[in-house]
């Protein structure tokens, strides 16, 4: 992890730090899946999180089911056991369909669910609709702005920000985020 906790209290906050992931290099070792192993080490990662957190969540995306390390029905119940919520995005396209796995043995906790991308062209909507479902639990989501041919959302009259997640998002379409 290249990004230690922090907490996000405004809108500036928040492109900062989406800049910032954006500027982050992918690192890849394996072309294999381990949920299961990514959710044990994201519950060890959590365990240093400011002991006044209000919700603890874990975001899994992938376009595969799980196929190396422990199983993620067994992870979960670590995951779940320590008040966390597990939620997914699941990148469509995939036989069998992975938002069934996800469904089946990723997510847990309360309000737990699975956002699924049609496709990589869709994974920029997909990921702002599920992290505004995640801040906002009382938002509308069909109050976002519809999405252009290719699942990208339409695009703002502003200027496009540098960051995927600001131009997914753009500026007018951020929620003010609560006080936490």
């Amino acid at each position: 992890v290249s990004i230690s906790w922090r907490r996000l209290r405004s809108p500036a906050d928040v492109y900062a730090f989406a800049d910032e992931l954006d500027a982050m290099p992918r690192r890849w070792r394996h072309f294999s899946t381990a949920i299961g192993e990514a959710l044990v080490h994201a519950v060890e990662l959590g365990r240093a999180a400011p002991p006044d957190c209000r919700r603890k969540v874990i975001d899994v995306s992938g376009d595969g089911e799980s196929n190396e390390g422990l199983l993620p029905r067994d992870a979960r119940k670590t995951a779940a056991a320590e008040g966390w919520t597990v939620n997914g995005l699941a990148i469509a396209g995939a036989f069998p369909p992975v938002d069934r796995h996800y469904e089946r043995s990723v997510i847990i906790g309360e309000l737990a669910f699975v956002e699924i991308a049609d496709g990589f062209e869709d994974y920029n909507r997909a990921i702002l609709r599920k992290l505004l479902r995640e801040i906002r639990a009382d938002m509308n989501l069909s109050d976002l702005p519809p999405a252009a041919p290719g699942g990208v959302p339409a695009p703002s009259a502003a200027a496009a920000p540098p960051s995927p997640l600001r131009a997914a998002a753009g500026p007018a379409t951020l929620p003010t985020p609560p006080s936490l």
